[in-house]
């Protein structure tokens, strides 16, 4: 999200300047280029550093512009070809500018996304992997989608299934005859029945009087999960002064919001409202899997969505153009560095809304008894 009007361009706000990258040296004389940055991007872990060059973005706080894509930056030293000068190393913004949708807001805008590149195994961006059932998604991660990208079975852009298998309606690959049902959308409250044929084994099969064998059922839906927080920021002058009067209202350094499945923590580095001092400040986001099932893996480029008025986290210190796999019940930690104005003089209030986009699975099992 951007303060100032600009125009939406690919989820990103553009200003019109002309991006550029460079070269750069540093201290000890080895040539920080772009062949350098990309082997740093290689290093860590980046399906897409192909992408990655020296960009200069000494220019970016003047105008209000951001010459690196969203969430490329790499931390750290190798975040930069040379840091004296503004001279990052991540994948360069488009210069071209694209006037805005009818509808759209001027200054409202979500975190860039790449486009180029292709998934580990090869596959080249939005084409089926040669291994059934993956699509390499826009993005560049593999996922499993046997019906394609349009979601739909039995049209051209199938990805398919490997022989001896077929297409489920979550994008995976069962036994033949699977008794499944695909239902869009549920209304609260609503119920859904499945009805499944179960043929027992023949008389002469059964060798016991009685066997018993296990019927096993999954359940995959998506929801999401919202959470909105009101973050006050004050100068320290009106701190003091509020303080004294005995009108100042102390907040928590850690909010937690949650539905039946997942759990979002917030967590500041100091406790609302925040000061605005000369030092970095920080917000934590932790989502935990609360529910009795799994929640599936994360893309935090479009699963999880930030939306600020005005503008006080940095979305590109977020490092969300990543995919986050749970470790156990908790996936890692996401940490945002705050956009603190230092000059603020009295009180601003900044109003965040953050939505988790999550996919869900429930599995059950009954034992059945079946009598000779």
């Amino acid at each position: 999200m951007c303060e100032r009007t600009c125009q939406c361009l690919e989820g990103r706000c553009v200003i019109g300047k002309t991006q550029a990258t460079t070269t750069a040296t540093s201290s000890s004389g080895l040539a920080r280029d772009d062949a350098w940055c990309r082997e740093q991007a290689k290093a860590a872990g980046e399906t897409n550093y192909n992408n990655y060059k020296c960009v200069d973005t000494s220019n970016d706080k003047n105008t209000g512009g951001n010459s690196c894509e969203l969430g490329t930056g790499l931390g750290g030293d190798a975040n930069w070809c040379d840091q004296s000068k503004g001279i990052k190393c991540c994948i360069p913004a488009s210069s071209a500018a694209a006037p805005q949708s009818q509808g759209s807001q001027q200054g409202v805008c979500k975190k860039a996304k790449p486009i180029e590149g292709k998934c580990t195994d090869g596959t080249a961006i939005g084409q089926c992997s040669k291994n059934k059932p993956y699509y390499c998604d826009k993005y560049g991660h593999s996922w499993s989608m046997c019906q394609g990208p349009d979601l739909q079975n039995g049209t051209a852009d199938d990805c398919g299934c490997p022989e001896g298998k077929q297409c489920l309606s979550d994008g995976s690959c069962g036994k033949p005859n699977e008794c499944h049902l695909l239902v869009n959308k549920m209304l609260p409250n609503a119920k859904e029945t499945l009805e499944c044929k179960v043929t027992a084994p023949a008389a002469a099969d059964i060798l016991k009087p009685d066997v018993w064998t296990d019927v096993n059922v999954r359940m995959r839906y998506s929801d999401d999960l919202n959470a909105v927080l009101k973050i006050d920021v004050m100068s320290p002058e009106e701190y003091r002064r509020s303080e004294m009067k005995g009108t100042l209202v102390k907040g928590l350094k850690k909010y937690s919001f949650n539905n039946r499945d997942i759990q979002l923590d917030v967590e500041f580095t100091d406790e609302l409202p925040l000061v605005a001092r000369d030092k970095d400040t920080y917000v934590h986001f932790t989502i935990s899997d609360i529910g009795n099932g799994m929640v599936y893996p994360l893309k935090l480029y479009e699963d999880f969505a930030i939306d600020q008025m005005p503008e006080i986290i940095d979305e590109e210190s977020c490092s969300l153009n990543r995919v986050t796999v749970p470790d156990g019940k908790q996936f890692p930690k996401i940490t945002c560095k705050l956009k603190v104005d230092k000059n603020i003089i009295y009180l601003r209030t900044h109003v965040v809304n953050i939505n988790v986009k999550y996919a869900y699975e429930m599995r059950k099992s009954v034992s059945v008894r079946v009598v000779r």
